[in-house]
């Protein structure tokens, strides 16, 4: 008698790889409750969601460069949570590469490292009064910035074809990180606001794609071979 193989044939992904990429996607909300965990912790003068950088809840000093210190004790979460992201990006876009459409897939899973990269340097460096420790987050921080941003554009164009609606999401989520971009520049009283667009929009494009494409389950396959 032959056997008959029920796995994957040659040249095609593993389904696990596929479900533990989307997994990964889904993650990506909990970015959302570690930061509100770490700025529960948020000791001193209030925390400005309008004009605060994300980055005060990682500072393990106190903040006493304002008339009124502040101090972050849930410091050390927030750093984890920024670094947990990245790595948890990392490997998402690694084992889902194979299911992307051929053109523009290396774009994509580059910019996605960039972005990932980013955020662990973030976390690993946090902002503060050390100037070396200061420069490497704020380099970290461009990659989270423009890593992500440039990530959402790509995919919009990556996805085009095979999954119309996650890459007019992504085209819109690009639209407003751009505008976070810019607003971070041009109008630094509300730098918090702006700030978060543009580092939330890559982490709710993620979520919800990765919703999808657990929804989708196998049939995303073929995205491998879409031109």
């Amino acid at each position: 008698m032959t056997k008959t193989s029920t796995g994957p044939g040659p040249g095609h992904p593993s389904p696990t790889r596929y479900r533990w990429g989307g997994v990964l996607l889904v993650l990506a909300a909990l970015y959302f409750v570690g930061e509100a965990l770490a700025a529960a912790g948020w000791q001193g003068r209030p925390y400005a969601w309008t004009s605060d950088a994300i980055s005060l809840f990682g500072v393990p000093e106190v903040q006493d460069w304002t008339p009124q210190p502040a101090f972050s004790s849930r410091h050390l979460l927030m750093n984890l949570t920024f670094i947990g992201t990245g790595l948890r990006l990392a490997v998402a876009a690694v084992l889902l590469a194979p299911f992307a459409p051929r053109r523009g897939r290396r774009t994509v899973v580059t910019l996605a490292l960039v972005n990932g990269l980013g955020l662990v340097v973030v976390g690993c460096f946090p902002t503060g009064m050390v100037p070396l420790r200061g420069a490497l987050h704020g380099l970290g921080a461009v990659a989270v910035f423009y890593g992500g941003t440039l990530l959402l554009i790509a995919a919009s164009i990556n996805l085009w074809r095979a999954r119309r609606g996650l890459a007019l999401l992504a085209g819109g989520l690009a639209a407003l990180a751009v505008i976070g971009l810019v607003g971070m520049l041009v109008v630094p009283p509300l730098f918090g606001i702006t700030e978060r667009m543009s580092v939330y929009a890559p982490l709710v494009w993620q979520a919800v794609a990765g919703v999808v494409l657990l929804g989708a389950g196998q049939r995303a396959r073929p995205m491998a071979t879409s031109r």
